[in-house]
């Protein structure tokens, strides 16, 4: 299993993204990244850990990934207060980890194999983050790639909503 190590964006990646919701706030989020280098230190030891955990029998990670995406928002439920909650602020930073794959002709080629995603709360209070172990994956894209192209429905993913003999769930009944 490859130790995995951060590496700039690739060319081809899609442009890095941040993303604040309005009740987090752009000032706590300005708060929050100025504990960047911290941070990423805890989402280096989540992704080797989740890796080492996860995914040791995979033979196709290189052993790098990049920050793809970062994503701050409040949880704020209107049962809050009768529950003696509060407004949470959360954010997460996602990371793709980068897979080799045979292309046609031969060729190997790096492609996102991996998505994870690495959890946080942050205390307004204190301006302080905790990690409490939550990291969620995207599935482990499997490709044929022998037609030397990756399929839009793969790269995204979501093969169910972009197959067409996949079944669409049902509509939401209306009020």
């Amino acid at each position: 299993m490859p130790d995995m190590t951060p590496i700039a964006a690739p060319d081809w990646a899609a442009p890095f993204e941040r993303e604040v919701d309005g009740a987090f706030g752009e000032e706590e989020a300005l708060r929050v990244i100025r504990h960047h280098d911290e941070v990423m230190g805890v989402v280096q030891e989540a992704v080797r850990s989740y890796v080492a955990a996860n995914c040791a029998a995979d033979g196709r990670l290189t052993g790098q990934y990049y920050v793809a995406r970062e994503a701050y928002w409040a949880v704020d439920e209107p049962w809050f207060e009768r529950a003696g909650r509060k407004r949470e602020h959360r954010f997460s930073v996602m990371v793709h980890c980068l897979g080799m794959f045979e292309l046609a002709g031969g060729r190997r080629s790096d492609l996102d194999h991996l998505g994870l995603e690495v959890h946080f709360s942050w205390y307004v209070e204190t301006g302080e983050f905790k990690f409490h172990g939550g990291v969620d994956s995207s599935s482990r894209f499997k490709f044929d790639l022998t037609a030397g192209h990756l399929p839009l429905r793969h790269r995204l993913g979501w093969p169910a909503l972009l197959d067409r003999t996949a079944k669409s769930p049902s509509p939401e009944p209306s009020p």
